[in-house]
Order: structure tokens, then C-alpha cells, then sequence
């Protein structure tokens, strides 16, 4: 299923960016009548993928037909992008045949057989099945021959993340770990450590993570020391209660505006519809932000971008 939701998605932003068949470019709402039709069809990935296409896109195109109920290639660039570009860890329902440099039977889950990867040489993939009733651990030099196939397991090196791989926190994105929607750091046993931003959303990345933690505190435990916004008081109060890693981002001078340019935004656009005219209006409401108020007005109010 996971797969099956990633490769609609996949053709969800194909369609928006490719024209097709000289025949223009489809409507977000048609695609999601397509796809909702192909899932209610019982439609195969790679069927919905070069059916819409018609030999447009050919790399995304199994090699040859399947037979039904046989296992369904698809080419190696699209598995490729599934399980690195969308993040996409374990890939289930997924089998890589060929390449196998070793094989593991002492180990008793995906996550350690993806472990196991991390550690051997010249391993790229791993593949983890059962096979009468016993687990198998199949470590792959490449996934060129992946295919649909229920009951296995496959990802590449680095999946599950560890502290030391590019996971999305080490590429300054933030994940989703146990309840905490964005961790700022490693997601052990389920716990974020060292910071839990609960109220940012999952994939943020670090710079608006820490925006919402910065507006967060001023309007909480930092509210007696951000009155107006730009204080001096107010960003050592930041800089004591919030995470450490927020302190590290270009824009932390910046965080002690937040919360007083966002209010003075949501007053300005009330006032005014020219950019300019907006982000002078705040400007002149809070002087001490006013070296801050386009960088921050920017990032919530698009139109104001050009003149920062």
C-alpha cells in the first residue's frame, strides 16, 4: 500500500509538470479523478503510470508486460526516486531479485536488516522476506530489477536512518518521531532527542521549525519578556528556553519579531493592498523589527518577497 500511494503521488506531480501527448497539461482536480478512478479500478502502479503517459515518459515504464498475478518491474530510476527522493523507508511490498553479495539468516527484522547494510561493503540495497516461516536477509549491490512482490521488504543503505546517515534531520529536515510531529535531531525508541518542536509540521524544515518554537515561546513562556517584540530581554529569554540547534540558524537575530510582525502583518493587510504599503505599515508598527519585518512578512505573505 505504501508503494502503491507513493507511485499516485509520483504521477500526481508528473502530470502537473509534463505536458502529455500534445494535448496540454491536466487539471490538479483531474488528476485526483483519474487517480481515485485507477485505485477503484484495481489498476497496477506501472499500468496507471504508462497508460497516462503512452510512451511519453519511457524511463518510468516497465521493461516488459507482466502476466497476472506475477511480480511487476518497474524501472530502476523511478525506485530510485521513491525510496530516496520521498523519503520513502522501508519500501513494502517490494522485492530485489538480483545482486544479492550476501545473505542473512540470523537476523530477525527489516530494520536490522537494513543495519546490516549500512555495515557491508558494497552493499546499496537489502531485501528482508520470510521464507517458511523463516526470516531472510538479503543484502543487494543495486535494485535495478525491483519489482512488486507481497511479503518482502526492501530499501536502500541508510534506511532505517541512524545518527550518522543523510536521515531527513541530518539534511535539516525535520521528522516525525513517536508524538512529536517535528524532531530537531535523532528519533531513538520512538523519544526526539535533543528537541521536539510539537507544534511544526513534519518535514519542515529547520529554519521554519524554529520559527514556529520562537512564536510559540514568545506567546508562552517567553510572553513577560516579548511585549512588543525586538527586545533585548526577549531574545535572551529564546536563547535560555528554546532548543540549541534554533540558535545555530541565520535567522535568530530575527526571532525575538515573530510573533509582533505576524500581528502586525495580519493589521497591515487589513490596511493596505500594495506590498509596499504593507510592509511599511509594520515597519512603522514596530520599529525595533523593522530590519526584520521583510524577512520574517516574506515567509507568510509571498507578495512582499521581491522588495527584501
Amino acid at each position: 500500500m505504501a508503494t502503491l500511494l507513493s507511485i499516485v503521488f509520483l504521477t500526481l506531480v508528473l502530470s502537473t509538470h509534463h505536458a502529455v501527448g500534445g494535448r496540454g497539461r491536466i487539471s490538479r482536480a483531474g488528476n485526483m479523478r483519474e487517480e481515485l478512478r485507477n485505485i477503484a479500478l484495481r489498476r497496477s502502479p506501472q499500468e496507471m503510470l504508462c497508460s497516462r503517459y503512452e510512451g511519453g515518459v519511457e524511463k518510468y515504464c516497465p521493461k516488459k508486460e507482466s502476466s497476472p498475478g506475477s511480480a511487476s518491474s518497474v524501472n530502476p530510476s523511478l525506485i530510485d526516486f521513491l525510496a530516496t527522493g520521498l523519503d520513502n523507508c522501508p519500501i513494502t511490498n517490494w522485492n530485489c531479485p538480483d545482486d544479492t553479495i550476501k545473505t542473512l539468516t540470523n537476523v530477525d527484522s527489516w530494520e536490522d536488516c537494513g543495519r546490516a547494510c549500512d555495515t557491508y561493503y558494497g552493499c546499496k540495497w537489502w531485501t528482508f522476506t520470510y521464507e517458511n516461516k523463516l526470516p531472510r536477509c538479503y543484502l543487494k549491490s543495486s535494485c535495478k530489477d525491483g519489482r512488486i512482490q507481497v511479503g518482502f521488504t526492501s530499501g536502500p543503505k541508510g534506511c532505517p536512518p541512524n545518527l550518522r546517515s543523510r536521515s531527513p534531520a541530518v539534511r535539516g529536515i525535520c521528522q516525525s518521531c513517536g508524538s512529536c510531529s517535528c524532531c530537531l535531531g535523532a528519533c531513538i525508541f520512538g523519544a526526539c532527542i535533543p528537541a521536539c518542536i510539537g507544534n511544526a509540521r513534519s518535514k519542515s524544515s529547520v529554519q521554519e521549525a524554529c520559527l514556529f518554537e520562537a512564536n510559540t515561546l514568545s506567546m508562552g513562556d517567553c510572553s513577560g519578556s516579548c511585549p512588543v517584540g525586538g527586545e533585548a530581554s526577549c531574545q535572551t529569554c529564546l536563547a535560555a528556553t528554546g532548543s540549541k540547534k534554533c540558535q545555530q540558524t541565520k535567522s535568530f537575530g530575527c526571532f525575538t519579531c515573530v510573533l509582533a510582525v505576524g500581528k502586525a502583518l495580519y493589521d497591515c493587510i487589513g490596511q493596505f493592498e500594495k506590498p509596499l504599503d504593507i510592509l511599511n505599515c509594520i515597519k512603522g508598527a514596530i520599529p525595533d523589527c523593522a530590519s526584520c519585518a521583510c524577512e520574517l512578512a516574506c515567509k507568510v505573505f509571498p507578495a512582499i518577497c521581491p522588495l527584501c
